[in-house]
C-alpha cells in the first residue's frame, strides 16, 4: 500500500513538470496572435510618411507584445516571452513592402490631382538628371576636344550623312534664289557706244551688227557709232531676275527703241479701216464666212471674206495690221489670216508668219518673219501687229501676243506695186497658183493704217527670262543707251 502510494506522488511529481514545461513552451501561441494584432495593425491603410523608416529594435517589439499578451489556460499562472527573432524579420519585411509601395505611388502621381508628378513633389531637379548649363558645357567641350576631324573626312559614312543634309538644304536654297531672291535688287547699267569696251561680253553690252559703222569722236569728245538698220542690245545680270521692271532709254539722232514687250491698245491708234466681226460680218465686205459665237468664223472648206475694189490699195507706202483671231487647224500650211497679194499674214502647222514682197520687181526679194509656236497655241485667241515701213531704212517687224518676235531691216527695198491684182482678203490666199488651203478659225477684228505704228514702251517686265534683248532702229548717231533694273 504504501509503495502505491509513493508511486503516485512519483507520478504526481513527473506530471507536475511536465504541465510547467507545457506552460513555458504555450507563450509562443501569445507570440503569434501578438504579430497578428501587430500585422493587423501595419495593414491597416495610414497616411502616407515619407521618413524612412528604420528596423525596430527589440525593445520596441517587447513593447508591442506587451499590449496584446496571451492568456494560457490549464495552470494557475500567466507568462509573457518576448520575439523569437525570426518573427520581427518576417514583420520587417511586411512593413517594409507596404512603406516602399506606398512611396512609389506618391513619387508616381500627385495625390491632389493624379497627374504625373513634377519634379519639385519628387525632388528630382536638373541637377539630379545631369542637364545643369555647367555638364551641358562640359559635354559639348569634352565633344569638341575628341573629335577626330581628319578621320572623319576620310569616313565614307559621314560624306554620306553630310549628302542627306548638304542635298535638300542646297535644293531649298535654289528653289528661293530663284523664285524670291534677290529681294529689293536694283541696280543702272550704261553703254557709252563708241568707247573701247562697248561691245564686250558682260552684264549689258552691245552686240555686233552689219548696221553698225567703226567707232567715231566727236568734236567735244563723245563717242559714238552711226546706224543704218538695227542693233541689238543684251541685258544678262548676274542676279536670276524674273519678272524684273525694265527701263530703257537711248541717246543720239535718228535712233529709237523697239521695245521686247508692249502694252499696246488698238483703241489709241486712229484707224483707216477697222473691221469688228464681233457682232456682224461687215456690210462692206464681201464673201461666205459666217458668225458663230461671236466671231467670224471659217471652216476651212469655202469660206472667204474681201474687202472689193482695194486690189491698188495698201502697197505703195507704209502699213500697219492688227489683228484679233482663234486658230484650230494645226494641220495645212499658208492659212491667210489676212493679206494683200504682195503681203499677208498666215497660220501655219508650226508657226505664225508675216511675209511682204515681192520687191521691186517679178525677181525681187520676200521677206519673211516666223514666230514658232507648239500645241499649246491652238484653240485659244491671240493677237498680232505687223509693220510694214519703206524708207531709206526700211524694216519689217512683229509683234505677237505683246512680245516682239522680229525686227528685219529691209533697206530701200519696198513692194512691187504690180505684183499681182487681188483684193484684201481674209481666210485665203490666191499664191501658190490657188492651191494654198482655206483657214479654219475664226476671227474677232482687223485694224488697218497705211502708217508705221512705232509702239512707245521704254518700260517693260523681262518675263521668265531674265535675260533682256533691246533693238535699237534707225538712222542716225547712236551715243549712248542706259538700262535700269527693278526687282
Amino acid at each position: 500500500m504504501s509503495r502505491n502510494k509513493n508511486r503516485m506522488k512519483k507520478l504526481s511529481s513527473q506530471h507536475t513538470q511536465h504541465s510547467t514545461k507545457s506552460t513555458s513552451e504555450k507563450p509562443d501561441s501569445g507570440l503569434a496572435t501578438a504579430i497578428s494584432a501587430s500585422e493587423t495593425e501595419i495593414l491597416t491603410p495610414q497616411p502616407i510618411v515619407e521618413s524612412t523608416m528604420s528596423e525596430p529594435k527589440s525593445s520596441e517589439t517587447s513593447e508591442v507584445s506587451k499590449k496584446s499578451p496571451a492568456k494560457i489556460t490549464g495552470t494557475s499562472s500567466t507568462t509573457t516571452t518576448p520575439h523569437k527573432a525570426a518573427s520581427p524579420k518576417k514583420s520587417w519585411n511586411i512593413f517594409q513592402k507596404i512603406s516602399s509601395s506606398s512611396t512609389k505611388t506618391k513619387v508616381a502621381a500627385s495625390p491632389k490631382s493624379g497627374s504625373i508628378a513634377s519634379s519639385a513633389e519628387t525632388g528630382l531637379g536638373t541637377e539630379d538628371l545631369g542637364l545643369s548649363k555647367e555638364n551641358i558645357t562640359n559635354k559639348i567641350a569634352t565633344w569638341l576636344k575628341n573629335f577626330n576631324f581628319k578621320k572623319k573626312v576620310k569616313d565614307p559614312i559621314c560624306w554620306v550623312r553630310f549628302a542627306a543634309y548638304a542635298i535638300p538644304v542646297a535644293f531649298l536654297l535654289y528653289v528661293l534664289y530663284m523664285n524670291f531672291l534677290p529681294f529689293g535688287y536694283h541696280k543702272s547699267f550704261v553703254i557709252n557706244v563708241g568707247s573701247a569696251d562697248d561691245t564686250k561680253v558682260g552684264e549689258f553690252y552691245l552686240e555686233p551688227s552689219k548696221d553698225l559703222s567703226e567707232r567715231k569722236t566727236a568734236a567735244d569728245g563723245t563717242t559714238y557709232r552711226e546706224l543704218n538698220g538695227t542693233a541689238n542690245v543684251v541685258f544678262k545680270p548676274k542676279a536670276v531676275l524674273k519678272n524684273a521692271e525694265v527701263t530703257v532709254s537711248v541717246e543720239g539722232e535718228g535712233v529709237s527703241i523697239i521695245p521686247p514687250v508692249i502694252d499696246f491698245d488698238p483703241s489709241t491708234v486712229k484707224w483707216d479701216y477697222s473691221w469688228d466681226f464681233t457682232k456682224e460680218i461687215p456690210k462692206d465686205l464681201t464673201g461666205n464666212a459666217f458668225m458663230f459665237d461671236g466671231a467670224a468664223t471659217f471652216n476651212g472648206k469655202d469660206t472667204r471674206l474681201q474687202l472689193p475694189d482695194s486690189a491698188d490699195k495698201f502697197e505703195d507706202g507704209p502699213v500697219s495690221i492688227y489683228a484679233e483671231w482663234t486658230p484650230t487647224d494645226s494641220s495645212k500650211d499658208d492659212q491667210q489670216i489676212t493679206g494683200h497679194y504682195n503681203w499677208e499674214i498666215t497660220q501655219n502647222k508650226d508657226c505664225v508668219t508675216f511675209s511682204v514682197g515681192r520687191m521691186n520687181n517679178t525677181d525681187g526679194q520676200v521677206y519673211k518673219i516666223n514666230k514658232t509656236v507648239d500645241q499649246s497655241f491652238w484653240g485659244y485667241k491671240h493677237n498680232l501687229l505687223a509693220v510694214y515701213s519703206p524708207s531709206e531704212n526700211g524694216y519689217i517687224e512683229l509683234f505677237l501676243d505683246n512680245y516682239l518676235v522680229d525686227h528685219i531691216s529691209i533697206g530701200n527695198n519696198k513692194t512691187w506695186a504690180d505684183y499681182g491684182k487681188y483684193n484684201l482678203s481674209w481666210g485665203w490666199s490666191p499664191h501658190n497658183s490657188g492651191t494654198n488651203p482655206h483657214i479654219m478659225g475664226s476671227i474677232n477684228k482687223t485694224s488697218i493704217v497705211t502708217a508705221a505704228i512705232i509702239p512707245k514702251n521704254n518700260k517693260f517686265n523681262s518675263g521668265k527670262d531674265s535675260d533682256v534683248q533691246v533693238v535699237v532702229a534707225g538712222t542716225g548717231k547712236f551715243e549712248e543707251i542706259n538700262i535700269n533694273v527693278n526687282k
